[in-house]
C-alpha cells in the first residue's frame, strides 16, 4: 500500500463479542467526524476477512488482511483462549504486531476498535506537526506483565492507541526490547508491556493522559482515574459524564470481551 497522508489504521482480532463490530462502527465514525480527510485510513484485521472487507469498502477504507506468518507468530501459544471463546484465533494480542507499522516513512497512528473520540485531541494535532516523536496513552495503573522496562514510576501507560512518527524503527526496537524477557505464550498484558516500554523510552514523546482519554472499564474506573470505583450500579441510571468534561475521547477497556460493560452501556444509550 502507498499512501499520501499520515495512516489512521484501525486494528481488530478474534477472540470477541458481537458488540466489537459496532465498536469499531462507531470508532470509526468518530474519527471520521473530527478528521475529515486528514489521514489515509486504513483496518487491519486477522478474522472474518468477508466481513471486514465490505465493512473497510463501505467506509471507504484500505482493506489490510494480517498475516500470521512473521517472527512474531512464534511469541504467542495457538488455541491458549480459543477453547473459552469457540475460535480459531489465537490467545493474547501480539498479531497486533503483524506487522509492526504499514508507513515507515510516514506518521502512524495505531488504534484498537474499543476507542472513540468525542473531539480533537491537541496531543495529536501536535503529533502530526512535529513528526519528530511518538505520543502514547496513560493508563491509571500498571499492566505489563513480563515486560516492565518503563523509565517511569508514578506515570502508567496504555498500548491501545498510539502514534508512530517517521522513520521510526519500531520493529527493531520491539525486537530488542522482548530480547532482553525472551518470553513466549505471551498475553494482554506482555503485548502492552512491550509495546509501552518502547514508546516510553524514547527521548521525547506526547503523552495524552487519563484525564484526557479516561480507561473505562467494565465494571469501574480506577480511582486513579477521575471517580470511585462503582459497584453494583448501572451507571445509565444517573449522570456520571459530567466528570468527564476535559475528556477528548474514551478506551472502553475490555468491552470486546465482557458480556457486561456498563460504561459501554451508558454511553450508547446517552450517544455521546
Amino acid at each position: 500500500m502507498n499512501f499520501n497522508k499520515p495512516v489512521f489504521r484501525w486494528i481488530v482480532g478474534g477472540n470477541s463479542l458481537p458488540r466489537s463490530k459496532f465498536l469499531l462502527k462507531k470508532s470509526v465514525e468518530s474519527i471520521f467526524k473530527i478528521y475529515e480527510d486528514t489521514f489515509d485510513y486504513v483496518l487491519s484485521c486477522n478474522d472474518d476477512f468477508e466481513y471486514y472487507y465490505e465493512f473497510a469498502k463501505k467506509y471507504n477504507i484500505f482493506f489490510h488482511k494480517q498475516e500470521w506468518t512473521n517472527e512474531y507468530s512464534h511469541w504467542q501459544k495457538p488455541l491458549k483462549a480459543n477453547q473459552l471463546f469457540n475460535t480459531r484465533i489465537i490467545s493474547g494480542s501480539i498479531w497486533k504486531l503483524c506487522p509492526p507499522r504499514i508507513n515507515k516513512a510516514g506518521c502512524e497512528i495505531v488504534c484498537d476498535n474499543d476507542i472513540v473520540l468525542i473531539k480533537r485531541c491537541e496531543k495529536i494535532d501536535l503529533f502530526l506537526k512535529t513528526k519528530d516523536r511518538p505520543f502514547i496513552l496513560e493508563d491509571p495503573d500498571p499492566y505489563y506483565g513480563a515486560y516492565n522496562f518503563h523509565p517511569y514510576k508514578k506515570v502508567f501507560f496504555n498500548s491501545g492507541f498510539y502514534g508512530l512518527h517517521p522513520n521510526f524503527d519500531f520493529d527493531s526496537e520491539i525486537k530488542y526490547i522482548w530480547s532482553r524477557v525472551g518470553a513466549y505464550e505471551m498475553n494482554y498484558d506482555d503485548e502492552q508491556g512491550l509495546i509501552t516500554s518502547v514508546l516510553s523510552n524514547q527521548k521525547k514523546f506526547y503523552l495524552i493522559t487519563k484525564k484526557e482519554m479516561p480507561i473505562l472499564l467494565s465494571e469501574y474506573v480506577s480511582t486513579k482515574c477521575l471517580m470511585p470505583m462503582i459497584h453494583g450500579i448501572e451507571p445509565y441510571s444517573f449522570d456520571l459524564w459530567h466528570n468527564f468534561k476535559s475528556a477528548v475521547g474514551f478506551h472502553f477497556a475490555g468491552a470486546n470481551r465482557r458480556k457486561v460493560h456498563r460504561f459501554w452501556q451508558s454511553f450508547s444509550i446517552k450517544n455521546l
